[in-house]
Formats: C-alpha cells, structure tokens, sequence
C-alpha cells in the first residue's frame, strides 16, 4: 500500500462509505485502492463495527482540523444517508444492502445479528408481497382487456341482429277468391229475379213462388 494515498481526509472517506452501509468493493472503486489495502486501513478504525468506525471519524476529523474551533461536536451519526447525484443504479442499492446485512450477521453483539436476521426476513417478506402485487395488477390489466374485447365482441353481434330484423321476409300475395252467387247446383236454370241458378225449371218456379212472390 502506497502511504502517499492515504491521507486523513481519505481515511475519513472510506470509513464514512462503510458507516453509510457500502461495501469494501464499492470503497475501493471510489478512491481508486486496492481491496486489500483498504481492509487493512479500516481494520484499524474498528471494521467491521459500525459503531468504532463511526467514532473515528470523529476523531480523525478533529485531528485533520475539519471541525472548525467552537464548532458542534456533534458525533458523526451512523447511517446517516448523504444525497448523490444522480440516484445510484438499483443493483448498486441492492448490493450495498446485502453488505449492510451481511456485516449485521457476522456482528459481535446479539442485538445486532438479531436486528439483522429481522430486516433480512422483513425485506424478503417485502419482495414477496411487491411480486405478488405485481402479479396482481397484471391479472387485472389482462382481465380489464378481455372485458373491453368481449364488448366490442358483444356490440358487433347486435349490429348485426339489428341488420338482420330489418330485412323482413315478404310472403306471397294470397290468390284473390273469387266467389260466384249465382253458383248453386249443377243446373242451367237461373233465376230471372236474383242470381241463383236451380238445376229444374220446376226448382226455379218454386224459389219464384216463395221468394219472389208476384204481388
């Protein structure tokens, strides 16, 4: 490891990256250092606790005469979360958070492997309700698009019963009957009065007798 790279304020750099929850890979990609000799400068500010990391970069900002006279001496807040521009890429956050967690496992303290396995199981019961979500809201969208289908499905066979009860079916015009009066019996006899026909000229007399009295 070269010294000339590692100064205070860089010092103070790679503890405040591994106080905000990256991992040592992250760190080493910043300031442009080996893994290695990253592991061995922070190993002595107290990694992988949290909490001594935290306290030396007090320290080490006090004796770099960051902290101006009269300043607050506020100690330095762990995971304390620092804006950046532009907003880092989903995998960066993820792989920060499984450093995070993994760090709280191999803790020395109970509290803080047991806060871990928490958060752990929480965040992957978070992952299944935001999949099963998801899941959801695809379902429906597929559900409100079948419905939409079906309707024009159900609207174009209307038209079309529509067009269909408009056409009416014409029946054949029924041949006209035609009815004959004078039609009664088979006889060539008529009635001089009316339009009967009798088949006798005896039949005709009596019809005359009856209905065409002579008065």
């Amino acid at each position: 490891m070269t010294d000339s790279k590692i100064t205070p304020a860089t010092t103070v750099t790679i503890l405040k990256h591994l106080v905000a929850g990256h991992d040592l890979n992250f760190v080493a990609g910043v300031t442009h250092l080996e893994r290695g000799d990253v592991l061995d400068l922070v190993s002595s500010h107290g990694y992988p606790d949290v909490d001594k990391m935290a306290w030396a970069v007090d320290v080490l900002t006090k004796k770099a005469g960051e902290v101006p006279a009269g300043a607050s001496r506020t100690r330095f807040k762990a995971f304390e979360p620092t804006v950046v521009k532009p907003t880092p890429p989903a995998d960066i956050v993820v792989r920060a958070t499984d450093s995070v967690l993994n760090l709280g496992k191999h803790s020395p303290k109970v509290r803080t492997r047991t806060l871990a396995a928490k958060i752990h199981t929480l965040l992957d019961d978070l992952t299944n309700r935001l999949a099963d979500e998801t899941a959801a809201r695809e379902a429906n969208l597929r559900a409100a698009k079948e419905l939409v289908r079906n309707a024009a499905r159900i609207a174009e066979l209307e038209a079309e019963l529509a067009t269909l009860k408009g056409k009416t079916v014409r029946k054949p015009a029924k041949a006209k009957q035609t009815h004959t009066t004078r039609s009664v019996g088979n006889g060539g006899h008529p009635c001089p009065t009316c339009p009967r026909i009798f088949d006798t000229g005896q039949g005709v007399s009596l019809h005359q007798r009856r209905t065409h009295p002579i008065a």
